[in-house]
């Protein structure tokens, strides 16, 4: 029988601390995982949230061979990058900057360009800690972003909740973040958690839907609970409820050890996928899990009800996108003697899963992730990213995971990727890597897919004589859908003069065009031509002319 824990912890928000009394509190609703009942308990205790040390500092990329663009290259290593983008042109790297072994620093920094230019200053943190392999998610609105690290063994019951409220801009602030970028920490070992051995997060923007005003998403981890309900090697994770607390919800009784955390919530649904590997199952072949939540909603025990769960044995360093009802896994599995890249989609929401081959080469591929790119048909573009002899690549589906399409070396340097998990990360249509063509180690970062640019609507070639007649083409790169036209004609002696006729085109293929006619005018003296397009990517187009109409004969257009 699987079982789940609650704690709802106290959390200090702008300084104002709150405690209580450690207590607990039945949950009058049960939960279940795989058809399972559960027993969930809800505490209340203290906890102590402490904020990072801010820090801002000056890139001093060095004279590199290669066009990969240098973001963290400094005197120290910077490693296991992080990577997210809000799909206008606004980009986030995060990178770990080794200060030794017992500390580091976590540096941030942003182009708003779509990567073609970088801020010449970043903003961070110090921390007295080794922790390491920092994980970012946007918010889904305006140009917030929130974070996680896995702690070091020293401090292992802490979790991190990193909250950005504008990723190109460290002093703009929200609810939770009253000082603009904020690394919060918060230990939980007092708690009964520790070992926290992986962490990730998973945002969340529909706020019509939400449990309070506080609710951004989840951090999820992996590690041990020891106090009530004990369970080691577990899931867990935690998120900001009213009045300045924090909720943690752990699993026991569990039937496998899990790790390496990897977590998404889908926009459309609210569901929360949270995916690990698992070992030491009794019957199942060690390899990854994906827990799949009941939706998000007003109620801050929204998790309460039906867990579902779904195994894929034999696939390893799992990483998982959700959005639209799609889910995509991906991961390492072993084929032959070398391990190839697999992805499992589905269409319905974890309900069930469709497997099919990213790579079958000779080589190994490892470490892979995955990102969905929408483009403005309101299809996804589906990227995987990996490393093979020391190179990142890319393989591009566009039919929602069928086929791939591989991409040559996204590294303009040949072996100079270092292969290691969280080594490469990838958000919207970007990279970025651990770099060992210099030493210390860089952070790198470059465009691995291009989507078309969206249809452009264009009017030209206005004239009569019967009638008016334009040419509506499509200029752009990308096709133009559900185009609809309207010429509208005016005027002539006491305004006699008025006709407006529409039309629509399924579809202009990008560079088509399409004649557009108006139909016999009957009248007499000057008249206005108005004519206009659109189409359901939200390209526009219009053109005005004045002429004469004699009768049916239309002159003089201008």
């Amino acid at each position: 029988m699987k079982k789940t824990y609650v704690s709802a912890i106290i959390l200090i928000i702008a300084g104002l601390v709150l405690s209580s009394t450690a207590i607990s509190v039945p949950v009058s609703q049960n939960s279940k995982v795989q058809d399972d009942s559960q027993i969930c308990v809800a505490s209340l205790g203290t906890i102590s949230m402490q904020k990072a040390a801010p820090i801002t500092f000056t890139p001093k990329p060095k004279a590199l061979a290669g066009e990969d663009v240098p973001i963290f290259v400094t005197d120290l290593p910077n490693v296991n990058p992080a990577i997210d983008t809000d799909g206008f042109g606004n980009i986030l790297v995060l990178s770990e900057s080794v200060t030794d072994a017992s500390t580091m620093s976590l540096l941030g920094r942003w182009s708003a360009d779509y990567g073609a230019t970088w801020t010449d200053t970043g903003a961070g943190w110090d921390f007295p800690n080794a922790n390491t392999l920092p994980k970012i998610d946007y918010y889904g609105r305006l140009k917030t972003a929130w974070g996680t690290m896995t702690p070091p063994s020293d401090i292992s019951g802490t979790i991190y909740y990193i909250g950005m409220p504008d990723i190109t801009d460290p002093t703009v602030t929200d609810i939770n973040n009253p000082d603009g970028w904020t690394a919060w920490s918060g230990e939980w070992s007092s708690n009964g958690i520790e070992n926290v051995d992986s962490a990730d997060v998973a945002c969340y923007s529909n706020t019509s839907n939400i449990p309070s005003p506080e609710f951004w998403g989840v951090t999820a981890t992996t590690g041990d609970a020891t106090v009530s309900y004990p369970e080691d090697n577990t899931m867990m994770f935690s998120y900001f409820v009213a009045g300045g607390q924090l909720q943690l919800i752990h699993f026991y009784n569990m039937a496998e050890d899990l790790s390496k955390m990897s977590a998404d919530i889908d926009q459309t649904t609210g569901k929360l996928f949270m995916c690990m590997e698992y070992t030491n199952h009794a019957t199942k072949p060690d390899g990854s899990i994906v827990y799949v939540s009941p939706a998000i909603s007003t109620n801050e025990n929204w998790w309460q009800g039906s867990f579902s769960a779904k195994y894929f044995p034999g696939v390893f360093n799992p990483d998982i996108s959700a959005a639209a009802k799609n889910v995509y896994i991906v991961g390492e599995m072993i084929n032959s003697s070398q391990r190839d890249i697999v992805c499992y989609h589905s269409s319905n929401s974890g309900g069930s899963f469709t497997k099919t081959m990213v790579t079958q080469t000779t080589a190994n591929e490892t470490f892979p992730r995955v990102s969905m790119v929408r483009l403005l048909t309101g299809e996804y573009v589906i990227i995987v990213s990996y490393i093979r002899n020391n190179d990142l690549f890319t393989s591009i589906s566009l039919d929602k995971g069928a086929t791939w399409t591989e991409s040559s070396a996204i590294n303009d340097v040949a072996g100079s990727v270092v292969s290691q998990y969280s080594g490469q990360c990838v958000g919207g249509p970007y990279a970025a890597w651990t770099d060992q063509r210099q030493t210390p180690t860089g952070v790198f970062f470059d465009t691995v897919y291009a989507p078309p640019k969206p249809p452009v609507l264009a009017i030209s070639n206005v004239k009569g004589p019967i009638g008016v007649s334009a040419t509506l083409a499509n200029t752009g790169e990308a096709a133009a859908n559900s185009v609809a036209w309207e010429i509208k004609v005016t005027g002539g002696l006491l305004g006699k003069i008025n006709v407006d006729k529409t039309g629509s085109f399924t579809t202009i293929a990008a560079g088509g065009s399409e004649k557009i006619k108006s139909g016999i005018i009957i009248g007499v003296g000057s008249i206005t031509v108005a004519i206009t397009a659109t189409c359901a990517e939200g390209a526009s187009a219009s053109a005005s002319k004045t002429g004469t109409n004699l009768f049916i004969i239309t002159l003089g257009l201008k």
